[in-house]
């Protein structure tokens, strides 16, 4: 048989039975280009409360009675932020799961040009008509490797602040500012500290309560969510 004439080249007969299905290239085109699901922002700002006052700690006194009422203001704030953060760690965990199924059809789509190839050779009498074919997946798939390639790599450029900011809505602590090299932001109880890295371009980050850190803005995601 033909995988018979190609075994010195490492080509092997596919596996009887197999459940792998094809997907057509329009299908696997319908999959790439769905849009991410909406990621909500965390829109709830929770004020920094100081030390209580002698007057505030005085019982039955009016002070005391304001700050109770604030403090209580607060924590339904913060439980309402918190809610806010889990909800776009679920839309985060989306995207992941999406952006997996993506990679899932690249490598069925891959699959299927190493089954084309195979056909080739077995039917020499539609070698020209699947040659062509062939070559235009091939062209397909340089194209997508390319515009795949550019989204990570503008994702691994993103400054590693805007992201803290704009998804998990952090805030720059009060002790750093935006033209200092170092930085420290706050994302509820967590201190995220941010520096240029030391080798290459690009920015390093570190986790202060769980002494975790990395390079670039996608590991940052990964480790805040989860994922």
């Amino acid at each position: 048989e033909a995988h018979f004439a190609v075994a010195h080249l490492g080509i092997e007969r596919g596996i009887k039975g197999s459940e792998a299905k094809h997907v057509s290239v329009k299908k696997y085109y319908e999959n790439v280009n769905r849009p991410m699901p909406a990621i909500p922002t965390v829109k709830t700002k929770v004020p920094e409360l100081k030390d209580r006052s002698l007057a505030e700690k005085v019982p039955f006194s009016d002070a005391k009675k304001n700050r109770d009422e604030l403090e209580i203001r607060v924590k339904a704030l913060e439980r309402k932020r918190q809610d806010e953060i889990r909800l776009r760690e679920k839309s985060l965990i989306k995207v992941a799961e999406q952006a997996w199924n993506k990679a899932q059809n690249h490598d069925a789509l891959m699959k299927r040009n190493s089954d084309l190839q195979m056909t080739l050779i077995e039917k020499d009498s539609e070698l020209s008509q699947k040659t062509a074919l062939l070559d235009e997946q091939k062209v397909e798939i340089d194209i997508l490797k390319q515009d795949l390639k550019l989204q990570a790599d503008r994702m691994r450029s993103l400054p590693i602040g805007e992201v803290i900011e704009r998804i998990y809505g952090g805030f720059l602590d009060k002790y750093s500012k935006e033209s200092h090299s170092t930085r420290m932001y706050q994302i509820g109880d967590i201190k995220i500290g941010v520096s240029p890295a030391k080798t290459g371009v690009g920015e390093v980050w570190k986790d202060n309560k769980s002494d975790l850190g990395s390079k670039g803005a996608i590991n940052l995601v990964m480790h805040l969510s989860g994922v």
